[in-house]
């Protein structure tokens, strides 16, 4: 053996080498996330909190408004319901107290200039009734419209006291010139027959005064003005001829699309005066 010495390599000391954990051994683990992917869950989350907060305001908007609706409703019902308790003498009452607290006010001056007014409109209003047509062209007409009713012969036959004591056991009041006759019932009046047994069903088994005067006069085609108390049957006295003069114009020649109307009905106010339902019929082709 040889004596030189054995050279030994020195130990070098090395740090412990890592120890890895698997995913669900370590809780602390984060996966990494794209900034772009991260940009986006961020807008999404401040888009839906943008949302929520639009829906909110409209929820609120919606519960202003509801509350809104609500307070409307019971003013208008509040209303509704003072109306209802008043008359129209109590109306009539408060015009003619705030009229006068208003004539109070008014000068001597101008009360003259209001009586003078009162005059001239006075004046003015002797003229004829007549439509915008008539005042524009001086049309006047002096038949009533041609229509295919008659009374029946017995009617026709009667006397004018026949005629004149019916009225009177009516109370009803005429004026005009050869005044058709009244009829006491509704097949006298010649209604047909499909509507005097829809009348009956709904318990209308006899004409009223307005109505056995009225409704002789507008099958007649005479111009009338009726005056009588709420309830007394004015509506039918001018619907039922309405809708007989639209039948026998449809049967004499057909309407077409655009052609019209038949009649015009104008309904009263409701003012501290008598109700008058006035009637107006078509003259068909009047505008040629």
């Amino acid at each position: 053996m040889s004596d030189e010495p054995v050279y030994k390599r020195p130990r070098i000391q090395r740090s412990p080498s890592p120890v890895y954990k698997l995913d669900d051994e370590d809780d602390s683990y984060e996966p990494y996330v794209p900034v772009a992917q991260r940009r986006q869950a961020k807008l999404a989350k401040l888009t839906s909190w943008g949302a929520n907060a639009e829906k909110d305001k409209a929820k609120r908007l919606q519960e202003e408004q509801e509350e809104r609706d609500d307070e409307e409703r019971e003013e208008e019902r509040r209303r509704e319901k003072a109306r209802k308790e008043r008359t129209l003498l109590q109306e009539a009452q408060e015009v003619l107290e705030k009229k006068a607290a208003e004539d109070a006010k008014k000068t001597a001056a101008e009360k003259e200039e209001e009586q003078d007014a009162e005059i001239l409109a006075a004046i003015a209003a002797r003229r004829k009734l007549a439509s915008d047509l008539e005042l524009a062209k001086g049309v006047q007409y002096t038949e009533p419209l041609k229509t295919s009713w008659r009374p029946p012969r017995f009617v026709r036959e009667r006397s004018e006291e026949e005629n004149r004591r019916i009225r009177e056991k009516y109370h009803i009041i005429v004026e005009g010139e050869d005044l058709p006759p009244p009829i006491e019932n509704f097949t006298d009046m010649k209604v047909p027959e499909p509507l005097v047994k829809f009348l009956k069903s709904k318990r209308i088994t006899k004409p009223t005064p307005i109505q056995l005067q009225g409704i002789p006069v507008a099958f007649s085609g005479r111009d009338m003005i009726g005056i009588a108390f709420t309830g007394s049957g004015k509506t039918l006295a001018f619907c039922l001829p309405l809708i007989m003069f639209a039948l026998e114009e449809e049967a004499r020649l057909p309407f077409v699309r655009g052609e019209g109307p038949v009649g015009v009905i104008l309904c009263p106010s409701r003012w501290p005066v008598p109700e008058v339902e006035h009637l107006a019929l078509h003259r068909r082709y009047l505008h040629e």
